[in-house]
């Protein structure tokens, strides 16, 4: 899996530790020392309880790094800036502007730094299958047609990569983004069966042109033969999507691997 970006930890850490911090903020305010928490905690009130409970949820939602995640951070810091205005208005005199202002710099800063990964490959369901998990190119060791069906729609391709999560299969521009698909293909002696759904189309002039599917709904039979499939690919050090592969239009295999020898640079 790939690392979370450290925007996303020092988010995560900072929700995950508000709570003692704005006890502890709150003593120092108010001229306790920070041996006064526990019994500063045990005079809050369900309101105050609440408001501390929603940073650990914040962070949560943040470390998930999932669109579910995302709108979940965005509830609750609409909730929580709620929450504060309303608590605010019960305080004689209180500045209700200043609360909503530094709510909403919280907010804007918490935004800057989480948003690019809402849109990044990292943190779209629709990419984010295919960039967690090592993808082996399975074009250049052995020629493995793929049978799709959609709808009454069947074709024949080939697969170009493969990772526990999905693949990637060269086929005719018939097939519909985002919609179900069966596939079947067998490779070294194991048989895939499986269901997916198409997320991505690689228009020709890429680095590779096809469709890419992700496996949905699969049974322990088929999760364990894809897992024994791609061990036996990473056995056999079949090169990953990241390298980059010269081979010349008479060699298929990389060295190494069954088949015709190729040349691999890294």
């Amino acid at each position: 899996m790939r690392k979370r970006p450290w925007e996303i930890v020092l988010l995560t850490l900072v929700y995950a530790l508000a709570p003692g911090g704005n006890l502890g903020f709150t003593c120092l305010v108010r001229g306790y020392a920070l041996t006064d928490i526990p019994a500063l905690a045990g005079a809050l009130g369900p309101l105050d309880w609440l408001g501390l409970a929603v940073h650990p949820a914040l962070a949560i939602a943040v470390w998930s790094v999932s669109i579910a995640g995302w709108w979940i951070f965005v509830g609750l810091n609409v909730g929580l800036l709620g929450l504060n205005l309303w608590q605010g208005s019960l305080v004689p005199g209180a500045n209700l502007a200043l609360v909503a202002g530094a709510d909403l710099a919280n907010i804007a800063l918490a935004t800057l730094l989480f948003l690019p990964h809402a849109r990044s490959p990292y943190f779209s369901p629709r990419l984010r299958w295919w960039n967690a998990e090592v993808r082996y190119r399975v074009v250049y060791v052995l020629d493995v047609p793929v049978r799709l069906r959609q709808e009454g729609l069947e074709a024949t391709g080939h697969l170009l990569d493969l990772s526990q999560s999905g693949c990637f299969v060269d086929l005719p521009p018939d097939f519909t983004l985002g919609k179900m698909v069966q596939l079947e293909f067998e490779c070294w002696g194991l048989t895939v069966a499986a269901a997916g759904r198409i997320l991505r189309h690689s228009p020709p002039g890429g680095d590779l042109e096809g469709y890419g599917i992700q496996f949905v709904r699969l049974t322990g039979d088929q999760k364990r033969h894809i897992r024994a499939l791609v061990a036996t690919l990473k056995a056999h050090q079949v090169p990953l999507r990241e390298e980059r592969i010269v081979l010349d239009s008479s060699r298929r295999s990389p060295a190494g691997v069954p088949g015709t020898p190729g040349e691999i640079s890294s």
